[in-house]
């Protein structure tokens, strides 16, 4: 049987039906209409009932694009990751998606939602991306946005995945349509894969009238709902689970399930998309620990124009470290300081060490995630050196990267 071929066979009685993937040995491996995969021995047992054969190449592409409307079109563009990767069976390798064909291979089914437009951008796993990856995504959703798609679909990897996003949502000043972020934490080889749901439901989300770059995720490790993070105010908390992403601080805007869309609140989309690329790649993230000495301080900072230092508690790194604040300051560099805890905010009035690298003009990022804070600090030094600027732009919110002050019991 042909890779993508429809099938229904009967396994000791239990009827399955679906498309078949890669298979090795004497396993027939299907993907069923529910999203996951079974393996069923190749032996007497097995009786099929009924195989379609697929069609030739870039039928799954043709396919998917004549579904709908042009004015319900989602553009999808590949970047790389688990969700966009595929198993060889024989050696057990793992292969990005070189194509359009390859990324809608396992999840045909979209073409119920939307007309399906695909570009593959480039294809690298998510801790090998950066600025400019960032950048051209950026610009190619403008492309799509202004070509007339509805939303944008943007798949990747997802170790660096809360980068990325929120540097698309600092770039992407205003959209014209939602521009939804997914990928997978388990391959589509996998019986638990969950990247067919979280494109699915995704491709979804990017028809409705959302204005900002989310997130999109399972909640939970069943197939339930998808949230929908806010780009600045998420994180990946688990390696491997399925419901790894967490809004932080806040609620996600909005839920994804099989029956509908909902949000809690959102921006709307704009009539044009306006975008800001400008960024300065010379900013670093530095942890701070016990016995962090000046030395190492002053050559980490030697080759940044910015530092997000990720302090303790409110916002404390060793006393030793601040002669080399002084003089990374001295010199014309932007130094921010994060704060390791997951929740609260930086509050440098506090302890004497606070105030004293306030006094040195470290930068508060109050409750800002540390990388969402240094990805802020890039954008920002791509536009302006100016250090009581950069203070300005550093404490004004730009993509919802704050959260309010909430009460001491919440």
């Amino acid at each position: 049987m042909q890779k993508g071929s429809k099938v229904k066979v009967e396994k000791n009685g239990v009827i399955y039906e679906g498309i078949v993937m890669p298979s090795y040995g004497d396993v027939l491996i299907i993907k069923l209409k529910n999203g996951y995969n079974v393996g069923l021995k190749i032996d007497e047992d097995l009786k099929i009932l009924e195989l379609t054969e697929k069609a030739g190449p870039g039928a799954v592409k043709e396919r998917v694009r004549k579904g709908k409307k042009k004015e319900e079109e989602v553009s999808i563009l590949g970047t790389g990751g688990t969700i966009a990767s595929w198993v060889d069976y024989t050696t057990g390798a793992v292969h990005p998606a070189k194509s359009s064909e390859e990324l809608l291979r396992y999840v045909p089914e979209i073409k119920r939602v939307a007309s399906i437009k695909t570009r593959i951008l480039f294809s690298v796993f998510s801790e090998n991306m950066g600025a400019e990856q960032w950048q051209s995504i950026a610009r190619c959703i403008k492309e799509e946005l202004d070509e007339g798609s509805r939303g944008v679909v943007v798949t990747m990897g997802t170790d660096t995945m809360s980068y990325a996003a929120s540097a698309l949502s600092f770039m992407l000043r205003k959209i014209s349509g939602p521009v939804i972020v997914t990928g997978s934490q388990r391959s589509t080889d996998r019986p638990s894969s969950d990247g067919f749901l979280n494109l699915w439901y995704a491709t979804r989300a990017a028809l409705t009238d959302l204005g900002e770059v989310v997130v999109a995720m399972h909640e939970s490790i069943s197939d339930d709902r998808m949230a929908l993070h806010r780009a600045c105010r998420v994180r990946k908390m688990h390696t491997s689970a399925r419901d790894a992403f967490k809004s932080i601080g806040t609620k996600p805007i909005g839920w994804v399930d099989k029956d509908k869309i909902c949000f809690n609140r959102y921006d709307k989309k704009s009539n044009k998309t306006v975008i800001d690329t400008a960024i300065d790649e010379r900013v670093g993230m530095l942890y701070s620990y016990p016995g962090l000495s000046n030395e190492i301080f002053e050559s980490f900072s030697e080759n940044y124009d910015g530092i997000v230092i990720v302090g303790t508690g409110l916002g404390h790194c060793p006393v030793q470290i601040l002669p080399g604040i002084k003089m990374a300051i001295d010199r014309g560099k932007a130094i921010a300081m994060s704060s390791q805890c997951i929740h609260g905010r930086v509050n440098m009035n506090v302890y004497s060490t606070g105030r004293k690298l306030l006094d040195a003009g470290v930068i508060s990022c109050e409750d800002m995630l540390p990388e969402i804070a240094m990805i802020k600090l890039m954008w920002v030094l791509g536009h302006t050196r100016d250090i009581e600027k950069v203070k300005g732009l550093m404490g004004k919110e730009i993509a919802h990267e704050f959260c309010k002050r909430r009460r001491p019991n919440e």
